[in-house]
């Protein structure tokens, strides 16, 4: 069994339209005189042209960045240099659903500079007064100790 003649554009028009209004196939394939099949295929070639439909979170709109970029600078103002700014807290303060890594982005392209903060805390000056009572307790030993007491593994 072969294959009918292929639809016209026309016909293809009007199924989209029928289709649109919630007609089922089968009343599209009646009116027209036309297998099912092939009203099925026009309908899946039609949708094969639309554009899909865009996946993960929506864009950031205009007003959410500015309200980013107002919360940046009023937290610049408050901390003066005291204080470290992250970008965890810009995204709480500003009320703005989105990640942390958007708002640096959003920090980025507005020319804000910004820097990843250190793993690494920085020395306290008790933490140097414990460093020095530990060399001055354990400097006078003899290499001797120290090859022995290693526990490297």
């Amino acid at each position: 069994m072969g294959r009918g003649k292929e639809l016209t554009t026309t016909e293809v028009n009007l199924i989209s339209r029928w289709c649109a209004q919630g007609d089922a196939i089968a009343e599209c394939a009646r009116r027209l005189n036309r297998s099912r099949t092939a009203i099925l295929r026009a309908v899946r070639r039609q949708g094969e042209n639309k554009s899909p439909p865009k996946k993960g979170r929506p864009a950031l709109g205009q007003r959410d960045r500015q309200k980013i970029l107002n919360t940046v600078r009023k937290l610049v103002r408050e901390a003066s240099a005291t204080r470290e700014i992250i970008a965890k807290e810009v995204r709480q303060k500003s009320g703005v659903r989105c990640s942390a890594i958007t708002v640096r982005r959003v920090m980025r392209s507005a020319a804000f500079k910004w820097y990843r903060l250190r793993e690494k805390p920085l020395l306290l000056p008790e933490d140097i007064l414990e460093r020095k009572k530990f060399a001055a307790r354990y400097r006078s030993k003899p290499k001797s100790f120290w090859l022995k007491n290693v526990h490297a593994t």
